[in-house]
């Protein structure tokens, strides 16, 4: 059962005015809240948070060489990625690289708004104002005013306020008039190690800490907050949701001024909960309706002359020039990047901003939540189905029927249910004799299925389905090189067709002319096969916008690297190799699969599971993981600052990458335990395990004293990884530990896929269930990420098992309510059983409580 969130009518209805509600705001004094809307207007100009990232990544995109093959429909105004998620993918590489953008923002003078505010709070209404924004207008405006204030930035200075305030009665607080408080939540363009942009730093201490909250949460619960120009996103991050949610009861009022009623707002109820009523929508032209409110007071009248308020039609030069002026600061911070940050944000950020990207991943989102979850339990049933019919305990039709519909089930369930009825309907109906009811083409036949149903309709579908099947049988009757070939032809074309024929018909005509190379002998069956999987490789890389040659900009960076003018630079340059590679592996890494070293590590393994393998087999593959780095590894700075622990977290995260699954059984268990709603984990070579271990061992401490967070981070997830390969419980916890001491306790955007969620595994599974649910209530707070944790369905069931199992079944069903698809939460990337686990607990655990449903149950 999916819900439907209940409609905000609120921000539907007339709206009143900022006049509406100004005689209470002067008389009693308020505060200000304001985001970027309040310098948007003339002679401020700035840009919306949203586009002023548009602008910079117009820049960035432009500044790209055209030899780079980067996709050619960039879509950069995408609402799927907030600016603070887009900076924090530019932050890995750049890093402080990254703030001199910012300085883009010095352009233009005061508005009305920034005035309006100055001459407030040289009044004494106005007590404080707390603003996102990075400009400097309202500095300047109050400067201009005369007005005494108090610029507060980081947490000691919020700490030094709190301190002066937390005693003061509100009645105190309304006489003061001596003194403003000017709070920039995140940061100013004077200051850049001030400043906050990136998602994972809002949850940090450097975002909306304690102190920044002690101060908000004193002034609401004594004044009116006034919010102006602003959007409200940020509120969804958890340290603010935590923030309303505790301070709720203590909100005076608070009064949120919208640029217009139809502007995409988050879900305020969502935010401010049950205190929502608190909250008053207003609709008021900012700043000429701000001058027209404040003016209707008896007590005050500000002249117009003064307030720089232009008509929308006047100024248009000025605001064009601001706009270009600062789109050529942007162009040229862009030409200032190195070359290896360069070549490692084209790599990580071309793909993201493709349209064809973008419909891709939307694609894959409503199919996971119309599709059965992937399980691997169907080797179980057709096992059991075996030993009842060897005990006589089913005919021997009976086994054949059923071993049929489990195959079928098995086929069908990477289709989306929509499809299901109609292709169930074709095949009880055998409306494809020869097909539809012969074992040996239904699975092909569903098999195409699965390909055509992603992008054409059911009926479609089965045709194309059906005329592929005919084409296969005609091609397997007959006994001869060329049919064999076009059978393979046949099978790849299945998974490239698509409505549009850019993305199939000219990669169809290449394996056409391969073949026709193959038959004439000019090329061996061998460079046949490396040539048909780069060509729907090609094809698929296409189909979802990574245009950009992968290994051929990877080389480009290292000879970056290697041409570095000094240390400094080199290891800089490093830095975004390594991120790049930590970001880009799976896609590079396909370069080792045919190599010996790779393939005498598989067999060896392979051949017996708990031999030791050979030293010579270990060090033969880390040395092929090397090969592509020697120019590095044999250059003169390499041995200076973090270069080596740099090098050798890379080297561990592609050993992790390449061999992770390489135990079979542990690849059984893991199965189990994804069918089982557990959480499954890795394993690998007990002698890959001891090897890494070793090397690590060398360097951990060293890595984990000077390298900067956003690689620690990154380390930790490595090791956490690496404990499961091992089952170390101790090492996952080492790294677990360090990453949330890092993260401030929370998940955030910087925090690696498996933390904590490995750790709460490893508790339950050794039976420390109190810790082990401890650290699966912190993973839920990463299921309201915009990229949810990988094992999102487990970690959300996980939770609520243990949390039922320790004695609270109404927390436990909350925990589903508020995180599960089904309900209030988002659907994770794949769908895995534990999700179907998880809604059918969710109804058991409404009936044990005496409901009829989880509906009924959560609204009671």
């Amino acid at each position: 059962m999916s819900i439907k969130k209940k409609k905000d009518n609120s921000l539907h209805a007339p709206l009143p005015s900022l006049k509406d509600v100004i005689e209470p705001l002067i008389d009693h004094g308020f505060i200000a809240f304001c985001g970027a809307g309040i310098s948007i207007p003339q002679p401020s100009c700035s840009p919306s948070w949203w586009t002023l990232t548009e602008e910079i990544l117009e820049a960035f995109f432009q500044a790209i060489p055209e030899d780079y093959d980067i996709p050619s429909d960039l879509l950069l105004n995408s609402s799927e990625r907030h600016p603070e998620e887009v900076f924090e993918t530019f932050a890995e590489i750049l890093d402080d690289e990254l703030y001199p953008a910012f300085k883009a923002l010095d352009v233009g003078s005061a508005n009305g708004n920034h005035i309006m505010i100055a001459k407030l709070a040289k009044k004494g209404i106005l007590k404080a104002c707390f603003t996102t924004n990075f400009d400097i207008f309202l500095e300047r405006a109050l400067k201009a005013e005369g007005v005494k204030y108090k610029l507060v930035l980081d947490n000691k200075e919020y700490d030094t306020v709190f301190d002066q305030i937390k005693n003061l009665s509100p009645s105190v607080m309304q006489k003061t008039k001596n003194i403003f408080y000017l709070c920039k939540l995140h940061g100013t363009i004077d200051q850049p190690n001030t400043i906050i942009s990136v998602a994972s730093a809002y949850k940090s201490a450097k975002g909306f800490s304690a102190p920044k909250a002690n101060v908000f949460e004193t002034f609401l619960s004594h004044f009116p907050c006034l919010f102006l120009g602003y959007s409200g996103w940020d509120f969804l991050h958890l340290n603010y949701r935590r923030f309303w949610k505790r301070i709720g009861p203590k909100i005076q009022k608070i009064y949120w001024n919208l640029r217009s009623k139809d502007e995409k707002t988050p879900d305020f109820q969502e935010i401010f909960g049950e205190f929502y009523s608190k909250l008053q929508f207003l609709e008021t032209d900012l700043p000429s309706g701000f001058l027209e409110a404040v003016n209707s007071n008896k007590i005050i009248k500000i002249g117009r002359s003064t307030m720089k308020i232009f008509s929308k039609s006047a100024g248009k030069d000025q605001l064009q020039k601001i706009k270009q002026d600062r789109f050529s600061y942007f162009q040229s911070w862009v030409q200032k990047f190195p070359e290896s940050h360069l070549i490692g944000l084209s790599i990580t950020q071309s793909m993201i901003f493709s349209e064809r990207y973008q419909a891709v991943v939307q694609q894959s989102k409503e199919e996971s939540e119309d599709t059965d979850a992937i399980t691997y339990n169907f080797t179980d049933q057709m096992t059991v189905l075996g030993q009842k019919y060897a005990q006589k305990e089913i005919s021997l039709e009976d086994y054949q029927q059923k071993l049929m519909q489990i195959q079928i089930d098995m086929q069908l369930a990477g289709i989306r249910n929509k499809f299901k009825p109609a292709i169930k309907e074709t095949i009880a109906q055998n409306k494809y004799p020869g097909i539809t009811d012969n074992m040996s083409y239904l699975p092909t036949f569903i098999s195409y299925l699965r390909s055509f149903t992603r992008f054409f309709s059911v009926e479609e579908s089965l045709k194309k389905s059906y005329e592929f099947v005919q084409k296969y049988k005609e091609l397997s009757s007959q006994n001869s090189e060329d049919a064999a070939i076009e059978m393979q032809i046949q099978g790849s074309l299945a998974n490239m067709l698509h409505p549009e024929e850019k993305y199939w018909r000219p990669y169809e005509q290449q394996m056409r002319d391969l073949k026709d190379q193959l038959l004439a002998g000019k090329i061996t069956k061998d460079d046949f096969q490396k040539e048909m999987m780069t060509i729907t490789t090609t094809a698929q890389n296409f189909r979802m916008g990574m245009t950009i040659d992968i290994e051929k900009l990877i080389e480009k960076q290292i000879n970056a690297v290697v041409r570095s003018s000094n240390p400094k630079k080199f290891e800089e340059q490093m830095e975004a190799l390594v991120i790049t590679l930590m970001r880009m592996g799976p896609l590079w890494y396909q370069r080792f699969y045919q190599r010996q070293e790779y393939l005498a590590l598989v067999s060896a393994i392979s051949v017996d599971k708990e031999k030791e393998l050979s030293p010579i087999i270990l060090e033969g593959f880390d040395n092929l993981l090397r090969e592509p780095f020697n120019a590095i590894f044999h250059h003169s700075y390499y041995n200076s600052g973090n270069n080596e622990i740099l090098m050798e977290i890379l080297i561990l995260a592609l050993w992790i990458l390449g061999t992770k699954w390489l135990d079979p059984t542990g690849l059984k268990e893991y199965q189990r335990m994804w069918d089982g709603g557990e959480l499954p984990k890795y394993s690998s070579h007990p002698s890959i395990f001891k090897y890494l271990k070793k090397n690590c061992d060398i360097w951990q401490k060293k890595a984990f004293k000077h390298l900067s967070d956003r690689f620690i981070q990154k380390f930790c997830g490595f090791l956490v990884n690496l404990s499961e390969m091992g089952n170390d419980i101790s090492l996952c916890e080492k790294a677990t530990l360090k990453s949330l001491e890092l993260s401030n306790g929370v998940v955030t955007e910087a925090t690696s896929d498996g933390i904590p969620s490995s750790l709460a595994a490893f508790y339950e599974r050794s039976g420390d269930t109190k810790k082990a649910l401890s650290y699966y209530l912190i993973c839920l707070d990463a299921i309201k990420l915009t990229v949810q944790p990988l094992w999102a369905d487990t970690i959300i069931y996980r939770a609520a098992k243990l949390m039922n199992e320790s004695g609270n079944p109404k927390s436990a069903l909350n925990i589903l309510y508020q995180y599960h698809p089904a309900y209030k939460g988002n659907a994770a990337s794949i769908n895995m059983p534990s999700r179907k686990l998880g809604a059918k607990f969710a109804e058991a655990l409404a009936k044990s409580l005496g409901y009829s449903s989880v509906i009924n149950a959560i609204q009671s």
